[in-house]
């Protein structure tokens, strides 16, 4: 193995230990709908200054609720910012998939919606 090869192998390995670890500290909260029919989500995102966008799936992988698109301002005390959808989705019942995805990591959380 050559010197330019072995800095290659590293650079690559630099790379996949910063990718896990952006992965790692990115994570979604809470994820909850409100009476009036609105998706929230709370999420710790690492990145700041990158534009990330927030999406529920249906189990069959058809986005059902666009949550949020852009980049995110509102953190709050803890470290923590707060999502809210514009429109009610007004979900019925079941299991969706949550997907907070920018250029640098893609995070998701199954949540369940059960009404009364």
């Amino acid at each position: 193995m050559g010197i330019i090869e072995s800095k290659r192998n590293i650079k690559k390995e630099i790379q996949r230990i910063d990718e896990a670890d952006t992965n790692n500290r990115n994570k979604i909260k809470k994820i909850w709908e409100n009476s009036s029919g609105v998706l929230n989500v709370t999420a710790n995102l690492i990145d700041t200054n990158i534009a990330v966008k927030i999406n529920a799936y249906n189990m069959l992988g058809k986005k059902v609720a666009e949550v949020f698109s852009g980049i995110p301002s509102n953190k709050n005390g803890d470290g923590e910012y707060h999502f809210t959808s514009d429109t009610a989705t007004n979900l019925p019942k079941g299991v969706y998939v949550l997907v907070i995805q920018s250029s640098r990591f893609r995070i998701a959380e199954k949540f369940i919606i059960t009404k009364n």
